[in-house]
């Protein structure tokens, strides 16, 4: 027999459980769906746990860094693998148990397990079949490995790092590939933890999307830090004798590893929700769901938030795809409808020091309004922490002003609290501030962010 539903939502990730309770808080009767565990990737496998990784990376450096501020941290520092697997894991449960009680207090109908389409309006999971109205495809996206690469079997992704099982034992020695956030990120991670780590990339820079100086600002940390195999890519990877992974790169170089990492991409998940059959459209080399700019598939009544659409697969993203699409379906009922706006999303690379970024890089400023459309200003020093430390850690500013309407249309900074920084000056560059009035602004000091606020001199 069916369950009868106004919605029912495929996935109870961050966009997933944010669109349940905003659709149950304005009257809709909701049930949501979840093959795995309620938070999905971000908090489970992402960007949370990836956090509290960072956290634990940068402690190690702490006892070099105090000395010149007159502390002495007497014996060795250790690291236990161990612990930080377990209380990552406890946290998780934890944010797990919220999400899951978000969901039940606002009497969203939970159901465990795989979900497809039977028709248009029917879903089956386990042994339920549900019918509602509205259906919210929000499932996320799973790690791809290169399918070119021999011995993948041999290595993990980014998922299985946290899931407290497979990667039990600390790895000294870590081969990471990939030029990407992720891969970059666990770099500075297993670096900070101790581990020596290559990287191996086949570009020539990290973090292809990113603005340039960004883009050489964080090569650069990685080449100070780890070894940077560039313009490279692995051929295959084997087992030794002493279970460890022998990693066989394109010049020839074999690397020997504790653990691989293949940090090369992520695809929508959307293989096993009978979409075809249905006649929803999709991308036909990703998989991505096709959608409108109100979130709306080729059928009217299906929607798809988050990294299934593969537009730009951030969770904040995802949650504001969520409320707006359930908004405009029980709040706004039709009338007035909210289109999603994905103009000036900030972002950030949590290596250490971080990236933060908002708007338009230098590359796209150029091809939007020409080489003579824009000005740069920029500044690059050492921040007063560092001098006294005397770590070779600088930070780099930079905005791009449209020079027409001299409003500041991008933002983007490497350097110790660049994401904290960058969120509130996304907000002006949302906003359609000009650069008149961020120098009209008077600077916090001594901080790094008034910087922002402060440079005067464009680039010649």
């Amino acid at each position: 027999r069916k369950k009868a539903f106004d919605l029912i939502v495929l996935g109870a990730g961050s966009g997933g459980v944010r669109s349940s309770r905003i659709a149950a808080q304005n009257g809709a009767r909701v049930a949501i769906c979840e093959q795995q565990r309620v938070g999905g990737t971000c908090v489970l496998r992402g960007c949370i746990p990836k956090k509290i990784f960072v956290y634990s990376s940068q402690f190690g450096h702490t006892k070099e860094e105090a000395k010149n501020f007159g502390w002495n941290f007497e014996g060795k520092m250790q690291f236990n693998w161990h612990t930080l697997l377990d209380n990552t894991k406890k946290e998780l449960d934890r944010l797990n148990g919220l999400y899951t009680k978000t969901l039940q207090d606002n009497k969203v109908s939970i159901f465990m397990g795989d979900a497809k389409f039977i028709d248009k309006n029917t879903i089956s999971v386990g042994d339920e079949v549900l019918e509602a109205e509205n259906i919210i495809v929000a499932t996320g996206s799973h790690p791809v490995f290169p399918k070119n690469l021999a011995g993948t079997e041999h290595c993990v992704s980014s998922d299985e790092i946290f899931d407290n099982t497979t990667v039990r034992e600390y790895p000294k020695r870590v081969t990471i590939v990939g030029g990407g956030y992720i891969a970059c990120e666990f770099s500075n991670i297993f670096y900070g933890l101790g581990s020596k780590v290559n990287l191996v990339h086949r570009g020539d820079m990290v973090l292809r999307s990113f603005d340039v100086d960004l883009r050489k600002n964080v090569t650069k940390l990685l080449q100070n830090q780890i070894d940077v195999h560039l313009n490279t890519e692995p051929t295959e990877v084997t087992l030794g004798s002493n279970n460890e992974r022998i990693v066989t790169l394109s010049t020839g170089t074999k690397i020997t590893s504790d653990l691989v990492l293949l940090a090369t991409g992520r695809k929508p998940s959307t293989e096993t929700l009978n979409l075809k059959q249905i006649g929803v459209e999709t991308n036909e080399k990703s998989g991505a769901i096709k959608v409108n700019d109100y979130c709306q598939t080729n059928h009217k009544h299906i929607f798809a938030i988050g990294d299934i659409i593969d537009k730009i697969n951030l969770t904040p993203v995802a949650t504001y795809q969520g409320q707006t699409v359930s908004e405009n379906l029980y709040k706004r009922k039709g009338k007035n409808q909210v289109s999603i706006n994905f103009d000036n999303v900030p972002s950030s690379v949590f290596t250490s020091p971080p990236v933060g970024t908002v708007g338009l890089t230098e590359e796209e400023a150029s091809k939007k309004l020409g080489s003579d459309g824009f000005d740069v200003y920029e500044s690059t020093f050492t921040p007063l922490k560092h001098t006294i430390s005397k770590t070779p850690k600088k930070s780099m500013m930079k905005l791009i002003v449209e020079r027409q309407s001299e409003k500041v249309i991008g933002c983007h900074m490497f350097g110790e609290d660049s994401p904290e920084i960058v969120q509130g000056f996304a907000v002006a560059v949302k906003a359609g501030l000009t650069k008149q009035q961020f120098d009209a602004t008077i600077g916090i000091h001594p901080t790094a962010a008034e910087e922002f606020v402060t440079m005067r001199k464009k680039r010649e």
